[in-house]
């Protein structure tokens, strides 16, 4: 299973999404720190962890299951995609 790592604290409220309304939830990813939405209304971490870099307070690292990003399952996400100018 191929997971995503994301800031746990960035859990943003239960939404729809503008396109579907299927109910999605936004959260912080670590490796680009953009927010991205996940199928559901709360997200369900396959695993946690504390974040190694000396930050102060130290923050958890969620990882979410990738199939549950709702770019994957959305029948109009390439309509979200950002076209190159």
């Amino acid at each position: 299973m191929k997971t995503i790592a994301v800031w746990a604290d960035t859990e943003g409220a239960p939404t729809t999404c503008r396109k579907c309304d299927a109910p999605i939830v936004f959260v912080r990813r670590t490796d680009s720190d953009k927010w991205t939405p996940f199928d559901g209304t709360r997200l369900v971490f396959v695993r946690t962890e504390l974040d190694q870099v000396d930050t102060k307070p130290t923050r958890t690292i969620g990882y979410v299951d990738g199939a549950s990003n709702h770019f994957a399952t959305c029948p109009f996400a390439k309509e979200f995609r950002k076209r190159d100018k």
